[in-house]
């Protein structure tokens, strides 16, 4: 979790991964673009919770066998630490996620009242069956 400097509350952003074990910067060879991203949010004054995909990193759990229904549950997860956090504005929590993670932030936001936007890059424009 980066935040801003001060003393909040401030708005949050969970940033959720594409497919594939990502780890919490969504590494791409050298590159690390969530890392990138949450640099530039906290500066911009939002608080921005990255985290390891299941069985990545420091977090337990199994990828192979978990469902994109699993990973909405995880990102709800994520939004009730935020909501726990005394330096966040309940009311101003987001998601963003990228290409398979623009596909599980409208599930997570569909299921709870307490996402307040989403934010999809390069997720989904068509059903999977087309």
């Amino acid at each position: 979790l980066t935040r801003p400097e001060g003393d909040g509350p401030f708005p949050a952003v969970l940033l959720i991964t594409g497919s594939g074990p990502q780890d919490r910067d969504e590494t791409i060879f050298a590159h690390k673009p969530f890392l990138v991203l949450a640099d530039d949010l906290t500066r911009r004054g939002l608080a921005v919770l990255r985290v390891d995909d299941r069985g990545v990193g420091q977090s337990e759990g199994d990828l192979a066998t978990s469902t994109t229904e699993d990973f909405a549950g995880d990102v709800l997860a994520g939004v009730a630490y935020l909501r726990s956090r005394p330096e966040i504005n309940p009311r101003a929590i987001g998601l963003a996620g990228h290409s398979e993670g623009g596909i599980i932030a409208p599930m997570a936001a569909a299921r709870s009242d307490d996402v307040a936007f989403v934010v999809m890059l390069a997720g989904t424009g068509l059903t999977g069956e087309d």
